[in-house]
């Protein structure tokens, strides 16, 4: 697993060349586009500091899951309560 702030949002090229790469041997996939292909993602960050999210809140935030542990996943969730940080904890449940 790979996560955290990648200071990119999804429309990001960088997330693509992430979630999208062919390399042999190890392909990382968004954990959230692999649960709920048809959902967009859960904002991550700016929920309630709008001091540094001047431009509203966005998502910033990824779990990437190598692709052998694409079939694990059984769900992501983003804790959209929690005033703690400016960025909001994300939940990933895989089977074992």
């Amino acid at each position: 697993m790979l996560c955290g702030d990648f200071n990119l949002d999804v429309s990001d090229p960088q997330h693509a060349l992430i979630h999208e790469a062919k390399r042999p041997g190890l392909n990382y996939r968004d954990a959230w586009s692999v649960c709920y292909p048809e959902r967009p993602h859960a904002l991550t960050c700016g929920l309630y500091d709008r001091a540094q999210w001047e431009n509203g809140s966005d998502c910033r935030d990824f779990i990437f899951v190598s692709e052998d542990m694409t079939s694990r996943v059984r769900r992501v969730e983003v804790n959209g309560a929690t005033h703690a940080s400016d960025h909001q904890p994300i939940l990933i449940e895989l089977e074992i």
